[in-house]
């Protein structure tokens, strides 16, 4: 071989007629330069280098003490250079060493500058976002699924994740593609399920034809793969990618209305979770606003259901195309016991506040005065002393004032005047029917804006000049 040992990635030993010496390694450099091959499967198991120029297969012990009289052995080869396909097995009589004979064992080298050319160009060229499973004779294998990316370093074979399971689709140590659990996953050791035929880095398993499942017999049947009927679609459409900046749309998400309190209030935008989509969560409470496995945002109090794309929580919407962010949702539902089920929440609201607004929002609410005065109003239930009310779970809303005696607001509505109207008003965000002032910029106090008036004209709501009203900040 022209290449250097430490050019080698794995390595993987079949073909021979001992079953258990059939095994995948991984490379580990060593301090002087030199290397071990370390079993993928089995912490004790290596090939390490002997004094006699040969690789050798053995044990932790073997290897510490530099023992060639192992089960397998190469044949003569320099240091730097990686194992080729020359190999001799032991031979034993009666437990007693008589040398070594020919093996019909080969060797197959993946190379770091190959493996990660191959996935870069898979990963760039051959988009598949997400993929289905058909056909398969184990039930809960078909299913969509989508690909990991935080996970998935430069150079490394992507991984791809059941909707709602911690189950995946990988590519493990033996050139294959397989279906299996976290713990193997994350190490890309073979599954016992279901596998693909032997193929290529940067071979996607959309790409590979003939799928292999394990056998449901008895015996040795047990104990094999059969060949499959297993299909793979590919799913590489833009319905998956979520827009890259969600931030300048929907840095959080207001939620009111819901008839369990603890959904409402402010949901911050967090970092992106592996697959891309938003996440939010709740300023002040456990709460996380998620979009599941079934097509639908919730609103859930466990991360570990966020994490696995779990289909329940106490609020959710109607189901919509991946990409659609939460304000854009025509309709939501809340749990109810009652009907064991979920029922229409007619008054909930959702509202996004884009990026550069919230920033707004949150200096209005800290630069905001404790209480403002109102005067020179003609209806006298205007007048009187306003308090700064901020709601403890949603401070990025603007600072609204209430009067303690009355069901009377000031507020900033999205028209950007200020108006003085009861509390129906206020959550609605429209205009209310008292006072009104002229426009101001965002988080801005109207101390030296122009007053309106409501008043009634034969049945008409009309608004009219109040040269008196003033408001008035008072000194914390």
């Amino acid at each position: 071989m022209d290449k250097r040992l430490e050019d080698v990635s794995s390595l993987e030993i079949s073909g021979s007629r001992q079953a258990c010496l059939n095994r995948s390694f991984s490379f580990e450099p060593g301090d002087s330069g030199d290397g071990v091959f370390k079993d993928r499967a089995s912490a004790s198991r290596w090939l390490y280098y002997g004094s006699d120029g040969r690789w050798h297969f053995g044990s932790t012990i073997s290897k510490n003490t530099g023992q060639l009289a192992t089960v397998l052995r190469s044949s003569l080869c320099d240091t730097s250079s990686p194992p080729d396909n020359a190999w001799e097995e032991r031979v034993l009589l009666f437990g007693r060493f008589f040398g070594f004979q020919p093996s019909s064992a080969k060797v197959r080298c993946e190379f770091w500058e190959d493996c990660r050319a191959a996935w870069n160009t898979a990963k760039t060229s051959g988009a598949c976002n997400a993929l289905q499973i058909l056909d398969c004779e184990i039930a809960e294998i078909n299913a969509m699924y989508d690909q990991i990316m935080s996970g998935s370093e430069d150079g490394e074979a992507p991984k791809f994740r059941q909707r709602g399971r911690d189950a995946w689709l990988y590519y493990a140590s033996d050139g294959r593609w397989h279906f299996g659990f976290g713990r193997a996953a994350a190490r890309s050791l073979p599954g016992n399920r279901l596998r693909s035929q032997e193929c290529q880095p940067g071979t996607l398993p959309v790409d590979v034809r003939n799928w292999e499942v394990r056998g449901k017999g008895a015996g040795c049947e047990r104990c094999s793969f059969l060949p499959s009927r297993t299909r793979l679609l590919r799913d590489a459409s833009d319905a998956w990618s979520w827009r890259n900046d969600v931030w300048s749309v929907s840095a959080a998400v207001e939620i009111r209305g819901a008839r369990c309190s603890d959904s409402n209030g402010c949901y911050e935008l967090q970092h992106a979770r592996s697959e891309g989509s938003p996440v939010f969560k709740h300023r002040t409470l456990q709460h996380w606003l998620y979009f599941a496995s079934d097509g639908r945002w919730y609103v859930g109090g466990d991360a570990d259901d966020m994490c696995l794309w779990a289909s329940r929580g106490s609020l959710r919407s109607c189901e919509c195309a991946p990409g659609t962010l939460p304000a854009d949702v025509d309709a939501w539902e809340e749990e109810s016991p009652l009907y064991n089920g979920y029922v229409r929440a007619k008054a909930c609201i959702v509202t996004s506040i884009p990026g550069p607004d919230l920033k707004i929002f949150k200096d209005a609410v800290l630069s905001a005065p404790p209480a403002v005065q109102v005067t020179g109003a003609a209806a006298t239930d205007w007048n009187g002393r306003y308090t700064l009310q901020v709601h403890g779970s949603c401070p990025t809303r603007l600072p609204s004032f209430w009067k303690a005696d009355l069901d009377v607001w000031l507020y900033q509505c999205d028209d950007g005047r200020w108006y003085v109207g009861h509390k129906k008003h206020k959550e609605k965000r429209c205009p209310g029917r008292g006072l009104r002032s002229s426009a101001c910029r965002t988080g801005e106090l109207p101390c030296l804006a122009s007053w309106d008036e409501h008043r009634w004209c034969y049945a008409r709501s009309i608004f009219e000049p109040a040269v008196c009203v003033k408001v008035l900040v008072e000194e914390g």
